[in-house]
């Protein structure tokens, strides 16, 4: 409450000084690039860098934007060159930093040695942004012009400095007895510092053109103390003699809050930006108006008798805008820029530009004005517009405005110039009102993907069960995208996304699961091919997973194969039977509770070889059940040969699986 009180005070105060400067100053000189100052806003960006004492605080490195209002007071008139060499004012203003990020600069406390550990290490965790904050105030300021583009401003500032410090720890993470724990070694709370900052500036500006100019400055803050107090970790229990301390010592220890250290803040900034000039040319702090100010030789160097104007007289105040579509879309005026999105039906829609070039209500006499619109320089008329253009290229307003339609197709992609040009009937005067930057979005690029992802059984890396299946899977990622992906992977713990590396591999998850290929934004891609089929998902949803587990024997009835085989070769239960279970590959149609079964049958006096490769569902007790075969062959004397199968809607017994228990 008292930071926002702060602030509207602070603003409203910037309003009535400003307002009370251009009441009571209408006859102050306000010189700039050509020999006359203004006052001017300057919006910036920069850095705050601490000092290493301060950084020994806790306190690091932040960006922020930056705005000032510079109002000149009193103008020092003459050079060598007769130009105004320096003017004093005052400059209002202030900074948000949005807090830095990343480790601070302190060291690290030492570890506490937990017998029994195989690792331990300590960094620093806590909220980012790390020391957000901000500050306002006002000051004197000097402009000292260096010919007509240079500025140098030194300034001296007295600010309302703010800044919270977020929560901090020293976190010791030990590996014990296959856990890790994590345990704060110290901890300093959220800290929030204010008070009065002075902050000496020196800033350079370079104007490029009368009203607008970059700039560069330098400041030191020196602000208020801040305070820090930490709470350290003390062990219940002593080290023993090897200095190591038992796990439950460190876990169950207590902290102690340890004294207040006050350091005062200071730091370096640096901020660039643009500066905008605004005002008009006022009479000096000797009297003068601009026009009768006298160079070093006494001469007058301006004078209004050589100016001209390019405003013709039935234009005194003009507008114009176009809109995009006509009659609902988005307004852009003179000066300004309109984006046109992509839509494929923007093709049928249009453009109205409206234009008016004088207040007045009449349009005859000196105010009567024709109209010109020119389209990337070309005069609509050439368009074969005919709203309301008709079929000449000057139109003759009938009241102080009029507007007219283009097609869409007009327009080019990428950036498009509208601009409107007033003739005034009476003199013959010719002026353009102004011109409407129209920027006009191409198709977007169609996206694609072609990957696979490869399943993998997770197992238990460290332990005495080293290498056992978990019960988990990981995905191998490969394939093209053409642009950047990510994997939306849904299980039981919940929704996670993964970035596609081709030749990485995905974190460990639960089944059932489901995975999703993304863009980066989140958005399917036009064309996906996953495994080889055009699809954007696979899922997983066995009730049963046994793929990630141990396989003691499978037991394959014979007689049941062989009914799915109406001709030769007879399979008998004399025949030598071998199956395995594909664990790895993930099936692009996954049915509930399938599997990929590879069985060969071999017979004992002919050595012929019949192989048959099935899809089957395994019950919890191990049972299998033929859902369908995929393909059978039969080899003989090296030959090999497609054998005709048969398939059936019913599931059909055909064997059992016994596991590693």
């Amino acid at each position: 409450m008292k930071t926002k009180t702060i602030l509207t005070a602070f603003l409203l105060g910037t309003i009535l000084f400003a307002n009370a400067q251009e009441s009571s100053k209408k006859d102050d000189i306000v010189k700039g690039w050509n020999g006359i100052t203004k006052s001017a806003i300057s919006v910036g960006y920069g850095s705050t860098m601490p000092s290493s004492t301060t950084k020994n605080a806790y306190i690091t490195n932040s960006s922020g934007v930056s705005l000032d209002y510079y109002q000149p007071l009193i103008a020092f008139r003459k050079g060598w060159d007769g130009w105004p060499k320096t003017t004093l004012g005052i400059n209002i203003g202030g900074q948000y930093n949005f807090g830095g990020s990343g480790n601070p600069s302190a060291a690290l406390p030492n570890t506490f040695p937990i017998f029994g550990s195989t690792s331990i290490s300590v960094a620093y965790k806590g909220v980012d942004p790390r020391n957000p904050g901000f500050r306002i105030g006002i000051g004197p300021q000097v402009n000292f012009n260096l010919g007509e583009k240079f500025t140098i401003s030194p300034m001296v500032l007295a600010e309302y400095f703010s800044m919270t410090q977020k929560e901090l720890s020293a976190v010791q993470t030990t590996q014990y007895n296959g856990q890790t724990y994590e345990k704060a070694l110290w901890t300093l709370p959220e800290t929030k510092t204010s008070g009065l900052a002075i902050t000496p500036k020196v800033r350079m500006q370079y104007w490029i053109t009368q009203n607008l100019g970059l700039f560069a400055d330098a400041s030191y803050i020196l602000g208020p103390k801040v305070e820090t107090q930490i709470s350290t970790l003390v062990p219940t229990g002593p080290p023993n003699q090897a200095g190591f301390y038992e796990a439950n010592f460190v876990n169950n220890g207590t902290y102690v809050k340890g004294e207040t250290k006050s350091t005062s803040y200071s730091a370096l900034g640096v901020n660039v930006g643009l500066s905008i000039a605004f005002g008009k040319p006022r009479k000096g702090w000797d009297g003068l108006a601009e026009s009768e100010y006298k160079g070093w030789d006494g001469v007058t160097e301006n004078s209004n008798s050589n100016k001209t104007t390019t405003t013709c007289g039935c234009t005194p105040d003009p507008t114009a805008s176009v809109q995009f579509p006509s009659g609902s879309g988005t307004s852009a005026n003179i000066g300004s820029v309109l984006n046109i999105p992509y839509n494929a039906s923007n093709n049928t829609k249009t453009l109205t530009i409206n234009y008016r070039p004088h207040s007045n209500s009449l349009s005859s006499g000196v105010w009567a004005t024709k109209i010109k619109v020119l389209i990337n320089g070309v005069d609509s008329f050439a368009l074969n517009r005919t709203s309301p253009l008709g079929t000449t290229n000057n139109y003759l307003l009938t009241s102080n405005n009029g507007s007219m339609t283009v097609s869409f197709n007009d327009l080019n992609e990428g950036t498009n110039t509208i601009c409107i040009i007033a003739t005034c009937t009476s003199s013959g005067c010719t002026t353009t009102l102004g011109c409407v930057t129209v920027n006009v979005a191409s198709p977007p690029t169609p996206t694609s993907a072609n990957v696979t992802l490869l399943k993998k059984c997770c197992t238990i890396v460290h332990g005495l069960h080293a290498g056992d299946f978990t019960g988990q899977v990981s995905f191998a990622m490969g394939g093209t995208t053409s642009v950047g992906a990510v994997l939306e992977i849904t299980s039981p713990s919940g929704i996670v996304y993964e970035p596609f590396v081709p030749g990485n591999t995905t974190a460990c998850y639960s089944p059932p699961y489901s995975i999703k290929l993304l863009d980066a934004s989140h958005l399917p891609f036009a064309s996906t091919t996953i495994n080889g089929a055009p699809i954007n998902t696979i899922s997983y949803n066995r009730r049963f997973d046994f793929s990630c587990m141990k396989i003691s024997s499978i037991a394959i009835k014979v007689d049941k194969i062989e009914a799915f085989l109406p001709h030769n070769p007879k399979l008998t239960e004399g025949w030598a039977t071998a199956s395995t279970i594909d664990l790895s590959e993930l099936m692009v149609e996954d049915p509930e509770d399938g599997h990929r079964l590879n069985s060969t049958f071999t017979n004992p006096k002919t050595k012929e070889i019949v192989s048959v490769k099935s899809i089957v569902e395994i019950l919890e007790n191990g049972d299998m059940n033929l859902i369908k075969i995929e393909s059978a062959s039969s080899t003989l004397n090296g030959i090999t040969k497609p054998i005709e199968f048969i398939q059936r809607k019913k599931h059909n017994y055909v064997g059992h699986v016994t596991l590693l228990k």
